[in-house]
């Protein structure tokens, strides 16, 4: 495997990997190469199942083409099959990626979608909010602050149902817990006793932010 070795005034080491797959060990400037083998010898099976599991991200989200493809609700059809108008010509954005030409048809789908499913997933669970909008963001899902005000990221409308359901609820569970404290964990237990493998896949749509 292929090691990027990273010298600096440092006491201890760092070990990580990057998205483009690429593994980082940080060390101190001085320390003998031999320790520092030995310490990569030593990890080496948390390196191999970290590259192992994002090779496998890299493979689902290269498994998407959204220049040709609508995804829906885990589902996918033609784009051909749509009737949109789109605001601008950017179809020359990366060709895996987002393509923000169909950004419109997407947040038409989940404010429908959704709003209807925060009503049915609140009734359903008994937990609340003040109001709820759709949003678009680069760095999470959802949010849900001391207000009840909820927000759900628009991109969700592409996730399998389960998953969307999972941050919903994980939103409205902050609506009692505004942090991730074992108290929080449990509440969404309540609502999806699976909740774990729920939020272990949702991190293979990460790219998707």
């Amino acid at each position: 495997m292929d090691i990027k070795l990273i010298r600096s005034k440092r006491k201890t080491f760092s070990l990580s990997i990057s998205k483009d797959v690429e593994v980082i060990v940080r060390a101190p400037l001085r320390l003998k190469e031999e320790t520092i083998a030995k310490f990569i010898d030593e990890k080496r099976g948390w390196i191999e199942k970290g590259l192992a599991k994002i090779k496998a991200r890299n493979t689902f989200k290269d498994s998407f083409d959204f220049k040709n493809y609508i995804y829906l609700l885990g589902e996918c059809q033609p784009a051909s099959e749509f009737n949109f108008t789109a605001k601008n010509s950017l179809s020359q954005s990366k060709s895996n990626s987002f393509d923000v030409v169909y950004e419109k048809l997407y947040k038409d789908y989940a404010k429908k979608y959704l709003t209807k499913r925060v009503e049915e997933i609140s009734n359903a669970i008994g937990l609340k909010y003040k109001d709820f909008k759709i949003c678009k963001s680069k760095r999470v899902w959802g949010s849900f602050n001391k207000d009840g005000r909820m927000k759900l990221n628009f991109k969700l409308i592409i996730l399998p149902k389960p998953l969307i359901d999972y941050v919903i609820v994980h939103e409205l569970c902050h609506g009692v817990e505004l942090n991730h404290s074992p108290k929080f964990w449990a509440l969404v237990g309540q609502a999806l006793p699976n909740y774990k493998l729920l939020k272990k896949d949702l991190e293979n749509y990460g790219f998707l932010l």
